[in-house]
């Protein structure tokens, strides 16, 4: 079985993910001004940050699904990895 959007979609939690994201995705963004650096920091520092607020969100997100959820996400992970 493949996992792609028709799959996750099956679970109400995936459903309350993209609800979030969807809301997420219309607030307004602070942009952070660089002071003194090169472009490259910039963009390393813009990076870190972007995966840094990634890693948090997904493990948000993960602590509020269902351990039935969480249980089948690991299970197809691990088979997607074999």
């Amino acid at each position: 079985m493949a996992i792609n959007l028709r799959f996750l979609y099956r679970f109400p939690e995936y459903q309350a993910f993209r609800a979030i994201h969807r809301q997420r995705a219309e607030e307004p963004e602070e942009v952070e001004t660089n002071h003194g650096g090169t472009p490259e920091e910039a963009l390393e520092s813009a990076y870190v940050k972007t995966q840094e607020n990634l890693a948090a969100d997904l493990l948000q997100r993960l602590k509020a699904c269902s351990p039935q959820f969480f249980e089948r996400l690991v299970v197809e992970v691990i088979v997607k990895m074999h």
